[in-house]
């Protein structure tokens, strides 16, 4: 079952089609901002299984992007 916010927007988070572990940090970075696009939020350990990284590097990309 999914979830919905008020905007209609999946809750769930899906990772992006073929993560791979080497990505460099500028195409981490881009993906990180399209998938927030279509997902409301999760946490920095929710993102680092999904973009198969580390929470350190995952808080370091979202003060990149912030």
């Amino acid at each position: 079952m999914t979830e919905s916010d008020a905007d209609g927007k999946n809750n769930t988070e899906e990772p992006p089609p073929d993560i791979p572990e080497d990505m460099i940090q500028a195409e981490r970075q881009q993906r990180m901002a399209d998938w927030f696009q279509s997902n409301v939020g999760a946490s920095n350990q929710e993102l680092a299984r999904i973009f198969k990284t580390s929470a350190s590097t995952i808080r370091r990309d979202l003060d990149a992007l912030a």
